[in-house]
């Protein structure tokens, strides 16, 4: 016969049906320095069924094409090994797709992504200084006083109208970061885009003033006030001075001002007259229509300042300065244009002879794209063009030592492509080839980037169309993250 229960009795439980979901993620996130090796690891809400992770389920792609990877389960953590180093400076996708099943087979349901781009080595990725203006030149140089480098640079269009064609001045802090970008004056004080800007000491009293040129409608001197302040001084009415420089060409301990276009066969020299105004001194002739950019340099070894213009589309011009001060009529340097001659020019030390040495970048894209370098000889004459590849559109060129070793390096701006490019000089005093990292889009202007040591750590760092790229300390900045940099992912599907 049947057994009766003594009492009621009553069980309680639960049915499991919902997937698993990320609960956080190595790299993390949006991460923008990633290591190029290592593992890539995905931790979930709970312990997953082994049979339910494979490549199909779990990709890493470049965002073009799968990258093979190993991979792996224990309990809840998934961990991803690439069978292949990733590159620097490039976007990766993990995908993980609604198969992904928890132990006791419930699925996720909603896909999974995580996107991260590698670490791109010597340069962090560039950080915008000022979002509410687009930027036209820039320049480095302690511009207040305080012995600490700042950055100036000249806005294009702006958020507020009294922000558009202006000067704004970063300042360097004691830490080595830099203050919100403020607006020098009232705003507006040349009728034209202003595409250039320089630094240096105009009255010898010790302290720098700013000279910013304007395409087409002069440039504007700013002296130091009290405090540090840059005050609007003077306006200098001649239209080819859409490209500005400051240099010291008879050795008075004063700057002359340099200004020169592309719609004037002549560069303009300013110098102060014993009341403190700057007069026009000399128009030294380029021998044909258009200076794209221009340097100031001893490029002959006789200890006088000599003058080289990159005559857009066609050649090097370099005026040789005389014992009397005066400048002798072009040299002509032949550049290959057989795609857009030179653009961007500057000089320097390039093969470690104690010469200087003058380089060119031109050439449009690749792969007419070029640097071009000019070696100075013993006897003070250039010799014929080196050429070496260039990426896309290489514009501005600046010459630095950016890693140290006392030899100086080239530095190349591509803009329309969002690259960087540097060649470092080698122990031999060749240039390496070219590398590249992740810049801004730029303005397709030379005199949009500025080279020098921005955070006072030692080592240059480039400021690009408003943007800045800061050098890395270490001779080894691929270096894996931290476990402590992982992040936590908050209403990921299927938490429990």
């Amino acid at each position: 016969m049947p057994w009766a229960l003594a009492a009621e009795r009553s069980w309680r439980f639960e049915v499991d049906a919902a997937g698993p979901g990320v609960a956080s993620t190595f790299p993390a996130e949006g991460a923008r320095d990633a290591a190029l090796t290592g593992a890539i690891v995905l931790e979930f809400s709970e312990p997953l069924a082994p049979s339910s992770v494979n490549a199909y389920s779990i990709e890493l792609s470049d965002l073009s094409q799968a990258i093979p990877a190993s991979l792996s389960v224990q309990g809840a953590t998934v961990t991803l090994v690439p069978s292949v180093a990733l590159q620097p400076g490039r976007s990766y996708r993990v995908s993980v797709r609604g198969s992904v099943a928890d132990a006791l087979g419930n699925p996720m349901g909603t896909a999974f992504e995580l996107n991260f781009m590698t670490d791109q080595g010597r340069f962090a990725y560039p950080v915008r200084l000022a979002p509410a203006i687009s930027t036209d030149a820039m320049a480095i140089g302690d511009v207040n006083g305080d012995g600490m480098a700042d950055v100036v640079l000249t806005s294009g269009m702006a958020d507020a109208p009294a922000d558009e064609s202006a000067l704004f001045v970063a300042a360097g802090r004691a830490d080595g970061s830099l203050g919100t970008p403020a607006r020098t004056g009232a705003g507006r004080f040349l009728s034209c885009w202003l595409t250039s800007v320089a630094i240096g000491d105009l009255d010898g009293d010790g302290r720098n003033e700013v000279v910013v040129g304007g395409n087409g409608c002069g440039a504007a001197v700013f002296r130091q006030g009290s405090g540090g302040s840059l005050v609007l001084a003077s306006l200098l009415n001649r239209a080819d001075m859409a490209r500005v420089r400051l240099a010291d060409l008879d050795g008075d301990g004063r700057a002359e001002l340099l200004g020169g276009s592309l719609a004037s066969d002549q560069l303009s020299i300013w110098r102060q007259n014993a009341a403190g105004e700057l007069v026009l001194h000399a128009t030294p002739g380029l021998g044909a229509t258009g200076a794209a950019d221009f340097e100031v340099a001893d490029v002959n070894g006789d200890g006088r300042p000599d003058l080289v213009a990159a005559v857009s589309g066609s050649y090097v011009a370099v005026l040789r300065q005389q014992a009397d001060g005066s400048f002798a009529a072009p040299d002509r340097l032949a550049t290959d244009n057989s795609w857009g001659g030179p653009q961007g020019i500057a000089v320097g030390d390039l093969n470690g002879d104690g010469r200087k040495d003058v380089v060119i970048a031109a050439g449009g894209n690749w792969p007419n794209a070029y640097i071009g370098v000019f070696h100075q000889r013993s006897d003070g004459s250039l010799g014929p063009m080196s050429r070496m590849a260039s990426h896309d559109i290489p514009l501005a060129v600046r010459v630095a030592d950016l890693d140290g070793d006392g030899r100086a390096d080239v530095i190349v701006s591509h803009q329309g492509w969002m690259k960087a490019g540097i060649y470092l000089q080698q122990a031999d005093g060749t240039l390496a080839a070219e590398e590249l990292f992740i810049a801004p889009y730029g303005n397709f202007n030379p005199h949009s980037m500025a080279v020098g040591d921005v955070n006072r750590d030692g080592r240059p760092d480039i400021a690009l169309a408003g943007e800045l790229l800061l050098q890395k300390p270490g001779t080894n900045p691929l270096t894996r993250l931290a476990p402590s940099r992982w992040r936590t992912l908050s209403g990921s599907p299927g938490a429990k």
